[in-house]
């Protein structure tokens, strides 16, 4: 797959673009998961709980959301 990915940006058939990216981050109260967006290069991001309403910070070494 890289060689293909490779290949159409020799040709400029696709365009790769830097933005925000998403945390997907464990609530430390309830466990629940949480899918948060970031700016680009932002460890620490506040966000609200969905289940139980915490207000919290995304913690340094959370998994990236691979969507």
């Amino acid at each position: 797959t890289e060689r293909l990915v490779k290949e159409a940006l020799e040709r400029k058939a696709i365009t790769i673009k830097q933005g925000k990216t998403r945390i997907e981050s464990k609530c430390a109260k309830c466990g629940a998961l949480s899918r948060v967006s970031a700016a680009q290069g932002q460890v620490r991001v506040p966000y609200t709980c969905k289940e139980c309403g915490e207000k919290q910070r995304t913690f340094p070494g959370t998994s990236r959301c691979p969507c």
